[in-house]
């Protein structure tokens, strides 16, 4: 898969530009990277991050660029913009905020605990448990595969009952 084509399928999408920029330039490329993602129907949230605002009067740039933004976009494509924030790559500046308002979009991981048995078709399964989800352990053991991982609910529900139509266990660990 391409990495476009990863990003369509993303949960979230952070696009970061360059605030550094003059405001039509921050705008015509924002705008062609969102024109992009509608096209290719992006699924995800996208989270906008200004960077390089060390460069410049902070207070007083973040709302001229929030403003020239909001006037020029169209609604749509503001309406894909789920979040913007203000940051420093190089001071570190608006990081812990941009870490939070990520946190804050993703749905919560739950833990399942599941133990796949060796077999005809769960090479496929299991590529896809990996696919969806934080693994925290994976052994093998003489009745197959055993991973404990986080992943959104959603995927626990779905994997539950692939894992147990192929003879393993599966079971959500209640905290």
């Amino acid at each position: 898969m391409s990495t476009l084509e990863e990003i369509f399928e993303a949960d979230i999408v952070l696009l970061v530009v360059d605030g550094s920029e003059d405001l039509e330039m921050i705008f015509r490329k924002l705008s062609d990277s969102l024109g992009i993602l509608r096209r290719g129907g992006t699924e995800g949230r996208i989270v906008l991050a200004v960077n390089k605002m060390d460069l410049l009067d902070v207070p007083l740039m973040e709302d001229e660029i929030f403003d020239y933004l909001k006037e020029r976009l169209s609604g749509s494509e503001l309406g894909m913009i789920e979040k913007t924030v203000f940051i420093s790559a190089h001071d570190r500046s608006g990081i812990e905020t941009l870490v939070r308002s990520v946190q804050d979009i993703l749905p919560p991981l739950i833990e399942v605990r599941m133990r796949i048995p060796s077999g005809p078709g769960t090479e496929i399964l299991i590529t896809s448990v990996r696919r969806h989800s934080a693994i925290r352990e994976e052994r093998y053991e003489s009745e197959g595969l055993i991973l404990v991982a986080d992943m959104e609910e959603r995927w626990a529900g779905h994997f539950l009952k692939r894992i147990h139509e192929a003879g393993g266990i599966a079971i959500i660990r209640d905290e």
